[in-house]
């Protein structure tokens, strides 16, 4: 795992948002971020499979992974850096408290 910045995971990796599907036969996002359900993944593995400029984020427990993880909260495709070591933790400020139902 190599961890980095939320902006270079964005630069690396590349995710597309919404309005960026209109040319992109065969997949629609389902929020306006470009963010997939995690009832999506074999449809996202089987798209990506058609179409390997394209590979998955993965986002889970404040987490995003730059390659697919089974029963991730949600996904996103993304057209740049593909290296699955990439990953982003959101930062919690210390001052708030999180709860194992919160993540």
């Amino acid at each position: 795992m190599r961890l980095v910045s939320h902006r270079e995971f964005d630069e690396r990796t590349i995710p597309i948002i919404d309005w960026e599907f209109d040319g992109i036969d065969g997949i629609e996002p389902d929020t306006i971020s470009g963010r997939f359900s995690n009832g999506r993944f074999e449809e996202l593995i089987e798209f990506c499979s058609k179409n390997p400029e394209f590979h998955i984020v993965s986002i889970k427990n404040c987490t995003y992974f730059n390659k697919p993880v089974p029963g991730a909260t949600s996904y996103r495709l993304a057209i740049g850096s593909c290296d699955p070591s990439l990953t982003y933790i959101i930062p919690f400020p210390s001052e708030i408290e999180v709860f194992d139902d919160d993540v």
